[in-house]
């Protein structure tokens, strides 16, 4: 089965607080498990970018939610299409936000040594998975030195 994957990015409505976005982290996390989607949700400076991967129905619909969910505004695609696979087979919702203490990654250094150590050019095989690669890049404003 070919996999689906897209990226987008959005501004936040207001803000969440550390429960909102815990409650709203494991929901996605129980839905995306069961409907096999994986994938990176990053929020930063109010500025949310999530790439999601699964089957071309699941993702279609679920991006359909993100487009009217009152949360966040300005939702923007930046990429879509096929992948041969995966990049994020076993994230079912990996997640950053520098208010939650509890959380994937711990730092934002962290995050960003992570995310540039995997989505290196072996890993970055798609033009969704690049262009998640470089909307990351824009908005921790890393120079990079070796384009991909």
């Amino acid at each position: 089965m070919k996999i689906y994957s897209l990226v987008y990015e959005s501004k936040m409505k207001g803000s969440l607080s550390s429960i909102e976005f815990q409650q709203l982290m494991h929901s996605s996390y129980i839905n995306n498990y069961i409907s096999d989607i994986t994938g990176v949700l990053i929020l930063h400076k109010n500025k949310f970018v999530q790439i999601i991967e699964g089957e071309y129905s699941k993702i279609k619909s679920l991006f359909s939610k993100i487009e009217v969910d009152d949360r966040h505004y300005a939702v923007k695609l930046l990429a879509e299409g096929f992948i041969e696979k995966r990049s994020f087979d076993d994230w079912f919702m990996a997640y950053y936000n520098p208010s939650i203490r509890n959380k994937t990654f711990t730092t934002e250094n962290e995050l960003k040594k992570y995310l540039l150590d995997f989505l290196s050019k072996d890993n970055v095989t798609n033009k969704v998975t690049k262009a998640f690669y470089y909307k990351i890049m824009e908005i921790f404003g890393i120079q990079d030195q070796n384009p991909i």
